[in-house]
């Protein structure tokens, strides 16, 4: 028979591991209502809005000389306003990435850039929206001090084409520097700007082009649920 201390560390080491392995690598962190980017910065947010799966972004312009883009919420597939003055949240989403964007001119320009052809300019595409804006303007300003409009460019995001998000895979672009053109070429049945008539699912603009490797998504639960299921074994047989 086992001895009664034996049980018990094993219980603690198994509640240990449990705990280790279930816990998310990429944690989101949910904004409250009234939070804004730090002065000259931006915010792209997610799960938000009416709908409660949104995406968006807000910017920070208040110590800028040109506020004519004060609270203005930067997305497609939706007319409401998520963005309060300052870039104040409004739309309780969950916080994706902060970044610089020029200010109102940078941002004007950048929202241009990656406003979608009418065909695509649906409900289902704000995702591709907020993320073109988020890398264009990172690739553009992200060095960028508070209140300045100089384009700065950011050494780990110039091997995206400027080419890229214009719905072709263009020459140079490949599925490493602009997965959200050219991942059809892996994943033909899922990652293409064609199917249905709506936009391509989200773990397509990762250059693993494939759900089973879209960091974040679903590998860190399959693997946390598997080492449980293989500790709980584990557990059963050494007690028995």
């Amino acid at each position: 028979m086992t001895p009664l201390w034996w049980n018990i560390g094993l219980t603690v080491v198994y509640a240990i591991f449990v705990s280790v392995g279930s816990s998310q690598v990429h944690v989101r962190v949910k904004r409250k209502p009234g939070d804004r980017p730090k002065p000259g910065q931006c915010l792209s947010f997610n799960r938000g809005g009416t709908s409660k799966v949104h995406f968006y972004a807000c910017c920070n312009n208040v110590n800028d000389t040109d506020k004519s883009c004060d609270g203005r919420t930067y997305q497609r597939g939706s007319s409401t306003s998520y963005c309060g003055s300052g870039g104040a949240d409004k739309g309780k989403g969950v916080i994706r990435a902060e970044f610089a964007c020029g200010g109102c001119p940078g941002q004007g320009s950048v929202a241009n850039k990656c406003k979608p052809i009418p065909i695509f300019d649906l409900p289902g595409t704000c995702w591709l929206f907020t993320k073109c804006f988020k890398k264009y303007c990172k690739k553009r300003y992200s060095a960028q001090s508070s209140g300045l409009n100089m384009q700065v460019v950011d050494p780990s995001s110039t091997s995206m084409p400027d080419t890229c998000y214009n719905t072709v895979c263009d020459p140079g672009e490949t599925t490493a520097n602009c997965p959200v053109d050219c991942c059809f070429k892996l994943n033909p049945s899922k990652c293409t700007w064609v199917t249905n008539g709506t936009c391509i699912p989200e773990y397509c603009d990762t250059p693993s082009c494939s759900v089973n490797g879209a960091v974040g998504l679903t590998v860190t639960k399959d693997a946390s649920s598997i080492g449980v299921l293989v500790l709980g074994v584990l557990a059963l047989f050494l007690y028995v």
